[in-house]
């Protein structure tokens, strides 16, 4: 359903670049990321659940050794530990990630994820090319929209630019007042925060 959604905005747009990336909006486009933003919502079944970190509140490093994919690793198991029903199973696709010097990223989030639910809810899980997958673009699109409302917040991202007049766009389709404070069934985004008591990977700050 997704998938021809996307297509159907791509083939309407006669969009000429190879995918659909935030970082790529211009004044010209941004009806078209409007147009996709639009088209997601009305997939009546798609949810989103974004997950942030403030390193000036809590930075996840401090119990990773700074190692980028041990952070990485702890912060996909939080997530997918909050998303996932505890009837599910599920495959997951990521972007690509960085490697840990032995065996896959995959392996040690799956270990993480088991280590926190006691069981396995992930069937498998695949590194693509987000060039590849529509799915991964929209993720982008919605994740870089939030983000993009938390530097204007710091006063590191421009508030008058076509960026941001599509996160206002995406806000009005989602109908929330905030990306990064969004609590709805389909939309959610949380803060992370640094374990307490007997927790050893962080958390979600609601």
């Amino acid at each position: 359903m997704l998938q021809a959604e996307v297509h159907r905005v791509r083939q309407a747009s006669r969009f000429p670049a190879s995918r659909f990336h935030f970082s790529q909006v211009t004044k010209k486009q941004r009806h078209v990321y409007r147009a996709l933003a639009q088209a997601t919502h009305q997939v009546e079944n798609l949810q989103f659940r974004g997950l942030y970190v403030d390193k000036q509140v809590a930075d996840p490093a401090q119990l990773s050794s700074g190692e980028e994919w041990r952070v990485k690793a702890n912060l996909v198991a939080i997530l997918l530990t909050q998303f996932i029903r505890s009837d599910e199973q599920v495959t997951v696709l990521i972007d690509r990630m960085p490697p840990p010097p032995r065996g896959t990223f995959e392996q040690v989030v799956l270990g993480r994820l088991r280590g926190r639910v006691g069981r396995q809810p992930v069937t498998s899980m695949l590194q693509l090319d987000s060039r590849t997958c529509d799915g991964l673009q929209i993720a982008d699109l919605m994740t870089s929209a939030m983000m993009h409302e938390l530097r204007q917040l710091h006063m590191s991202a421009s508030k008058t630019n076509a960026k941001a007049a599509l996160v206002d766009d995406i806000r009005k389709i989602w109908n929330v007042g905030s990306l990064a404070d969004a609590n709805t069934r389909r939309l959610h985004v949380s803060r992370y925060r640094l374990p307490s008591g007997s927790a050893q990977q962080g958390d979600l700050l609601e």
